[in-house]
């Protein structure tokens, strides 16, 4: 599986109303980020309740995502609202330590999630777990109805962008976040995606990995 950069999770479809995303944005967004999207906090290592409305203290939860110590709390401003999202979410073969919707607001260059904005590969030596894991590890999932071409993974910056594309049956996805680049181009539909991490458990990940590519063999995309 080392070399896929993209592949659909065989899981159900979430639906859930881009109506109710835009309200909740509106009165619970902790702001822009890097300019590139709008940020709803869903998981978190977070202290208390009121951190998820404090972009500094989400941040710094981000920060800690891979750890092992300190408490994982939830967002309960949404959380009655989105609960069939954090029942999925509660669904995958890791305990999720950060999870947060994103609405994007601008063009996302190519990058890796392991460092926001990274070009490059340097701080790979100070990431943690980073030969433990199984690749491709890092879940997200599109909550737009649409599917319109905007995501895309790359074999490395100067390479071509390959847009990725959901099957009809569902919009959980996984990408290969330390091996291979990401980005997303700007739509004129509003965006929204979840972004998640946390602790694999590597025979139950492993396992779903390889049954969505056998299901899915025609979306995925890999390099050699």
């Amino acid at each position: 599986m080392k070399n896929i950069a993209y592949c659909p999770i065989d899981t159900k479809r979430l639906l859930i109303s881009e109506d109710l995303l835009a309200s909740l944005f509106a009165q619970f967004s902790t702001g822009h980020h890097d300019g590139l999207w709008r940020c709803l906090p869903l998981i978190g290592r977070v202290g208390h309740q009121d951190d998820f409305g404090n972009a500094g203290a989400f941040e710094e939860a981000w920060e800690k995502r891979y750890n092992n110590e300190g408490h994982i709390l939830h967002n309960q401003l949404v959380y009655k609202q989105l609960l069939s999202l954090f029942d999925h979410l509660g669904s995958l073969p890791l305990v999720v330590t950060h999870a947060q919707i994103l609405n994007q607001i601008n063009d996302v260059g190519k990058h890796y999630d392991l460092k926001h904005n990274a070009t490059g590969r340097e701080y790979y030596d100070d990431f943690p777990g980073k030969n433990d894991s199984v690749e491709p590890a890092n879940y997200k999932v599109l909550l737009n109805n649409f599917n319109e071409k905007s995501f895309y993974v790359s074999e490395g910056f100067g390479k071509t962008n390959l847009y990725i594309t959901l099957p009809p049956d569902t919009n959980t996805f996984v990408i290969n976040e330390k091996t291979y680049p990401h980005g997303a181009t700007m739509l004129q539909n509003p965006k929204y995606i979840v972004s998640i991490f946390g602790l694999l458990d590597p025979i139950k990940h492993t396992e779903l990995v390889k049954r969505s590519v056998s299901k899915y063999k025609q979306y995925a995309i890999s390099f050699e």
